[in-house]
C-alpha cells in the first residue's frame, strides 16, 4: 500500500449506484485477523460505516454474467484515512476460492433497499436540522444515530423538559416537517459539492472538525437548507424520504444535551 493513488469513491457521487464494474488494486492479509484479507479497489460502491450511518451490504462478483460466476461476500467495511479509501475484508478461503487476483475486473453489488433506507434515514436526520432552525431553537447539531433502530439525533442545547413542554415541541416538529413536504417542488432537489479546504473558508465558517487543508463534501437537502459537510448517502429529493416523525425528546440537563428521536417510513421502495 506504498504507492499514493487517487481511488474513486462512487458512493459519495450517486446514492442510487447498486452496481458497478471496477478493478481490483491490491489484496493483502487482515493484520487484526488471519481468517481475513483487505481488498482495496480503484472504485467502489459500499460506503463503510461512518457519520452515524450503517455499512453497506454486498458482494465482490468475479467472472459476472458467465458460467463461472463467484460471489465474494464482503464481511466488513473499514475507512482508511491515510488511503482515503474503503478496505474491503473478506474470507481468505473465499479469495482463494475464486483465485481472485490484483488487477482483476470485477463487478460490485451492494443491498440496494438497505442503502436507500440508510439514505432516508440519514437524510431525514438533515431534514430535522432543518425544521429546528425554523422553529427558531437555538440547537447545535452534535452526533448522530442514522440507523433503521431507533434513529436520533443529539443536540447541543436547553430546552424546558417538563412533560407539557415536551409534548408541545414534538407536535411544533412534526407539524413543521410536514409543512416542509408540503412546500417543496419536484425541481428543489438535493446538492451536492465537493469543496477545497481554502475556497470554503471565503464563503462559509468552516466546521472545527474538518482538518485544515482537507477537501470536504457539503451536502444541501433542498435549497433552504443550509447544509453541512457531511461523507453519508443522501436521497435526491426529499420525496424519497415520504414520511419522518419525531417520536420522543430526551432532555439531560447536565450535559446540556437534547436527543431527538424519529422514524421514517421503511416500507417505502
Amino acid at each position: 500500500m506504498e504507492n499514493k493513488i487517487q481511488f474513486e469513491k462512487q458512493y459519495l457521487i450517486d446514492t442510487h449506484t447498486y452496481e458497478l464494474n471496477t478493478e481490483v488494486f491490491k489484496i493483502q492479509d487482515d493484520e487484526k485477523d488471519e481468517k481475513l484479507a483487505k481488498v482495496l479497489l480503484k472504485n467502489t460502491i459500499f460506503h463503510p460505516q461512518g457519520g452515524g450511518q450503517p455499512s453497506d451490504e454486498g458482494v465482490i462478483i468475479k467472472n459476472y454474467n458467465k458460467s463461472d460466476q463467484i460471489e465474494i461476500k464482503v464481511n466488513s467495511l473499514v475507512y482508511d484515512r491515510g488511503l482515503e479509501t474503503v478496505i474491503h475484508k473478506v474470507l481468505k478461503e473465499e479469495i482463494q476460492k475464486a483465485n481472485l487476483n490484483e488487477n482483476e475486473q470485477v463487478f460490485l453489488k451492494i443491498d440496494q433497499e438497505k442503502r436507500k433506507l440508510h439514505a432516508k434515514i440519514h437524510s431525514g436526520g438533515h431534514l430535522l436540522d432543518v425544521a429546528v432552525g425554523k422553529l427558531g431553537f437555538k440547537w447545535q447539531p452534535g452526533k448522530g444515530y442514522h440507523f433503521p433502530k431507533g434513529p436520533f439525533v443529539e443536540y447541543i442545547g436547553e430546552l424546558d423538559n417538563s412533560k407539557e413542554n415536551l409534548e408541545k415541541v414534538i407536535r411544533e416538529l412534526n407539524n413543521q416537517v410536514e409543512q416542509i413536504f408540503k412546500e417543496i417542488n419536484q425541481e428543489n432537489k438535493s446538492e451536492v459539492k465537493v469543496f477545497k479546504y481554502d475556497e470554503a473558508t471565503k464563503i462559509m465558517k468552516v466546521p472545527d472538525y474538518i482538518p485544515e487543508g482537507v477537501d470536504f463534501r457539503y451536502v444541501k437537502l433542498f435549497k433552504e437548507d443550509e447544509g453541512c459537510p457531511c461523507g453519508g448517502t443522501h436521497v435526491k429529493h426529499i420525496n424519497e424520504i415520504n414520511n419522518l416523525e419525531v417520536t420522543k425528546i430526551k432532555v439531560n440537563k447536565n450535559k446540556k444535551t437534547i436527543t431527538v428521536s424519529y422514524k421514517v417510513d421503511q416500507d417505502k421502495k
